[in-house]
């Protein structure tokens, strides 16, 4: 697989890669294997052959903290509109999808919407796990400030998360 090309890749600070290459296709869907490539980018090895558990579509990205075990990915699907988030604690050995809650914003009519569906990336700042969702290929929503997405963070290492606020970004910026 290493001749392959990979649809998302974390590079780590020693020069290897994580890679998620796509060895099949169905129906507009994508099937993965995680690779761990050294940094001479001669020899790796498959450190996961369903890291989606089982799950089709296209790998949007993939990063690992800075202790190399925790990382997360994300797997867009239905044309790009929504994203499964998938976490590992073990080097991509073993995945979960994790769940993150509504932003349940409340529209003009009284109802509810959630329409932070594509997480965008995570990242760490003092301990504390943070996620940015998006709102995948169709979104529309604009505050009184602009286009947004929602901000989530994790006290846990990314096993549960909780919503925090929207946060305007550019639409144009967006890779939905």
């Amino acid at each position: 697989y290493l001749t392959y090309d990979a649809d998302a890749v974390d590079t780590l600070e020693d020069g290897s890669e994580y890679r998620m290459v796509p060895v099949d296709q169905a129906a507009g869907s994508r099937y993965y294997v995680l690779l761990l490539v050294q940094a001479d980018g001669k020899t790796g090895e498959v450190v996961n052959s369903d890291p989606y558990l089982g799950m089709g579509g296209a790998a949007k990205w993939i990063h690992f903290l800075d202790d190399g075990k925790t990382g997360f990915s994300c797997l867009s699907y239905s044309g790009g509109a929504k994203g499964a988030f998938y976490r590992t604690a073990d080097g991509g050995k073993t995945f979960r999808e994790v769940s993150y809650p509504s932003a349940k914003i409340k529209l003009s009519d009284g109802t509810y919407y959630n329409p932070f569906v594509m997480p965008e990336k995570v990242w760490e700042e003092d301990g504390i796990l943070y996620m940015e969702a998006g709102q995948g290929a169709d979104g529309d929503y604009y505050n009184q400030d602009g286009f947004c997405h929602g901000l989530y963070h994790s006290d846990d290492r990314g096993m549960t998360w909780s919503y925090d606020k929207e946060v305007v970004v550019e639409k144009d910026a967006c890779r939905n």
